[in-house]
């Protein structure tokens, strides 16, 4: 594998497109913008619903003993995901 390859699997977009050559039925540009319109729509319809959940739970961040729940809450999770993968990486 060149060393383009390794560095544009590292991304989603280098993903997607080192695999169209697999799936030459149609021209490539077509493939191309297919795939990209259709990561543009997913990608806009994901953040505006992202967008709406923050809106709808925007008072949370407001009191102080809610975020300090939250930080205590996503501490945790994060401290429990480090010390999985410290676990992992000794296998």
């Amino acid at each position: 594998m060149s060393v383009i390859s390794r560095l544009a699997l590292r991304n989603r977009w280098g993903r997607i497109i080192i695999t169209i050559h697999e799936y030459q039925r149609e021209p490539q540009i077509n493939q191309i913008m297919l795939l990209g319109s259709t990561m543009l729509v997913v990608d806009t319809v994901v953040m505006i619903g992202y967008s709406l959940l923050a809106t709808r739970l925007a008072h949370l961040i407001k009191n102080e003993r809610h975020v300090r729940i939250q930080n205590r809450i996503f501490g945790s999770m994060f401290m429990g995901a480090g010390s999985l993968l410290a676990v992992a990486s000794h296998n």
